[in-house]
């Protein structure tokens, strides 16, 4: 039985980090959305930027017919012996139906922080990509809401804030992450 473990929220609310330390917490194999796109822009010779990103994100989901996950399809295959899969990050309805088709089972996990707190944490990773204005954060958080995210956020079957500290996220999602794996 495969089992996925959809992370969504907006970006800089700590979706990576949950699933990093959720990985090395539970011993689970992630697969992430935004290591595909850069991929495929490095690939292509073009500069990682948010519009570079945005426009390969389009081109893959209209490759996938707009359903972007099923480029992660045999990634997930080859994941079947693990407990379950993190996925790092849905951002659109059809996400959620492309999590559906290639799991068992799939358990929607949103990741949420307050706006002046996302904005400042994309600004202060510096990963090659990630918006480096606050001009460029809210152009991020129009498309996200265009994608869809909201959606995913109100149907999501656990939500995790993530405004505070980074042992706080992990308590919190540890019991999550605890419960989801022992059937509770």
């Amino acid at each position: 039985m495969t089992t996925i473990l959809g992370v969504c929220g907006y970006s800089g609310a700590g979706k990576t980090t949950f699933c990093r330390e959720m990985a090395r917490r539970f011993e689970l194999p992630v697969l992430s959305t935004g290591e595909v796109v850069r991929r495929r822009v490095l690939a292509r010779g073009l500069q990682l930027t948010p519009e570079t990103i945005a426009r390969v994100s389009d081109e893959i989901r209209e490759e996938t017919g707009g359903f972007f996950l099923r480029v992660l399809a045999p990634d997930v295959v080859r994941c079947v012996g693990s407990p379950a899969v993190l996925l790092d990050c849905l951002r659109e309805e059809a996400d959620l139906l492309t999590a559906r088709e290639l799991a068992d089972r799939v358990v929607l996990i949103a990741i949420t922080a307050d706006d002046q707190v996302r904005t400042s944490r994309s600004l202060g990773r510096g990963r090659p990509g990630d918006p480096a204005s606050r001009h460029e954060t809210l152009a991020l958080h129009e498309i996200e809401q265009r994608l869809g995210v909201a959606r995913l956020l109100a149907v999501a079957d656990y939500e995790i804030s993530n405004d505070g500290r980074l042992d706080q996220l992990v308590e919190r999602a540890t019991a999550v992450v605890s419960g989801i794996l022992t059937g509770g």
